[in-house]
């Protein structure tokens, strides 16, 4: 049971990292001083790093993560924020990271000569009406969930897993962040326990 929770627990750790990163492109966006390729850039960015959680990720028992985040946004979001993310997820999966024919209709305009005509609508994410201020709330309010996640997961986590491996932190590989409750400094009363 505790491996499963420590992949469940990998896993929100990194879901929470694909939501901050989609939020800071969110937040680029917003400055509003850009070209449109750029602009574009940024949202279908911002798609991919909010939609990674809810795809399938490697799995089996070599994963040192689980393959989903272990949240059921049902629970979580209002009927807004549900819609929403089902629209930020349908663009990804549809417009983004594959062209369905749905989304980028293309059709041959037929000739009575040797001519090759056609015609298309390439996918627009830009077109689809997302709010942008919206999908930067949505996006900062589930890396909170995880983070509220990743500290439930915890509290049911023994030390260190019998047989887990001890994985060093990667001082020189980039950024690193280690997550702090800080109900876990506090007594009841809610000062400091070194100050008792």
């Amino acid at each position: 049971m505790s491996v499963e929770l420590e992949r469940q627990f990998r896993r929100c750790v990194i879901s929470r990292d694909d939501f901050e990163e989609a939020c800071a492109y969110l937040d680029y966006y917003q400055l509003d001083a850009h070209h449109d390729l750029v602009l574009r850039a940024l949202l279908s960015s911002a798609v991919i790093s909010y939609a990674r959680p809810f795809s399938s990720n490697r799995s089996g028992p070599q994963a040192l993560a689980s393959n989903k985040l272990p949240i059921e946004v049902e629970g979580i979001l209002s009927a807004d924020q549900l819609a929403l993310h089902k629209k930020i997820l349908d663009c990804r999966f549809k417009g983004i990271a594959h062209s369905d024919s749905d989304v980028n209709p293309a059709h041959r305009v037929p000739r009575r000569d040797s001519a090759v005509m056609a015609w298309s609508i390439p996918f627009n994410l830009m077109a689809q009406g997302i709010d942008v201020q919206k999908f930067r709330e949505l996006a900062g309010r589930l890396a909170y969930q995880c983070f509220v996640q990743q500290e439930k997961i915890n509290k049911e986590l023994p030390g260190l897993a019998e047989g887990a491996p001890r994985v060093p932190v990667p001082l020189a590989t980039g950024v690193t962040r280690i997550s702090i409750s800080l109900s876990e400094f506090q007594d009841r009363k809610g000062l400091p326990k070194d100050t008792r």
